[in-house]
């Protein structure tokens, strides 16, 4: 959905700027989502998301599947498949939330999708107001 490209072959590379957990909102993932193909996408007025998969259109995937929290020191590497879906639950008052760097990869032959990323746009411009 994001990288709105032809064919979802590419990866983020997350490198952690301080330590993270589950306790101070660090990254989670699905396992195994990758599998399941884009899902519905709602606007997102989280700084630093444009967009997120609402909770209903992830129960049964999250109850079938297993969830992947690493604990990560500064400087840790983790990367993931473009189409694993992750999320940070909201971090605790009065505790420092978790930074990173996110680096997205993909081949220079995956082009991107002009139709896909113009209706990504649309939906972008509507629903930010």
């Amino acid at each position: 959905f994001y990288f709105n490209l032809k064919e979802p072959i590419g990866f983020t590379a997350y490198i952690a700027l301080n330590y993270q957990s589950k306790e101070n909102g660090g990254l989670q993932y699905i396992l195994d989502s990758h599998k399941t193909g884009v899902l519905k996408h709602e606007p997102s007025k989280e700084v630093g998301f444009s967009s997120f998969i609402p909770r209903k259109s992830v129960k049964n995937l999250v109850q079938k599947n297993n969830i992947y929290m690493p604990s990560l020191n500064v400087g840790d590497l983790i990367i993931h498949h473009v189409n694993v879906m992750h999320f940070a639950k909201k971090c605790p008052e009065n505790t420092e939330r978790s930074h990173a760097l996110s680096i997205r990869f993909y081949s220079l032959n995956n082009k991107i999708d002009e139709n896909r990323m113009k209706r990504y746009k649309e939906f972008m411009n509507a629903n930010r107001s």
